[in-house]
């Protein structure tokens, strides 16, 4: 079976492509690309978070993702801060 496999890096994303024979885990594949999970990076199929010992499917993408750095709701909110404010237009005045 044929599987994607993607990594965030300090030089940017890293993707590669194997091929495993079926009743392989995910495990298996990280094995096979010589990445290591550690305790604080996520693994996901498809953005779904699985386990080492989950079975893969053809056509399946493996992704490894690093912990987030900001709280999602703290980088908008800092974003917002360093925005100028813009008119605001609507149908308030409108007749």
């Amino acid at each position: 079976m044929l599987l994607s496999a993607v990594k965030q890096t300090p030089s940017g994303l890293l993707k590669k492509v194997l091929e495993l024979p079926e009743g392989s885990t995910v495990g298996d594949a990280l094995r096979a690309l010589g990445w290591q999970k550690t305790e604080e990076i996520g693994l996901s199929i498809y953005g779904r978070r699985c386990k080492e010992e989950d079975l893969l499917k053809d056509g399946d993408r493996i992704e490894l993702t690093e912990p987030l750095r900001i709280d999602p709701k703290e980088a908008r909110r800092l974003r917002a801060l360093n925005k100028p404010l813009l008119a605001t237009r609507g149908r308030k005045h409108a007749k």
